[in-house]
């Protein structure tokens, strides 16, 4: 299975926060992109970086995560417990 073309939004009354988790197709362990993407990762996340302030530090998310995984070949972005925004 390849990700992409899928998702659900889901409602639920009881949990006052959003979360959101988006997919894309990675790159493999040698290829020669990796080292870059692994830097960009490592700036945009760094404490008090780009995201830090952007995100978190405006109030619109407590948490963010950029992962990479050579073995499924995925590239992840995650945002917990964003703000609700209208």
């Amino acid at each position: 299975d390849s990700p992409g073309g899928q998702g659900a939004v889901c409602s639920l009354s009881a949990v006052e926060s959003g979360y959101l988790n988006i997919v894309a197709p990675g790159i493999e362990a040698y290829d020669p992109n990796r080292a870059s993407l692994l830097l960009a990762i490592e700036y945009l996340t760094a404490l008090e970086g780009d995201f830090w302030v952007k995100l978190r530090g405006a109030g619109l998310t407590y948490s963010y995560s950029i992962g990479d995984s050579t073995d499924s070949q995925l590239l992840r972005f995650s945002l917990f417990n964003c703000a609700d925004i209208p």
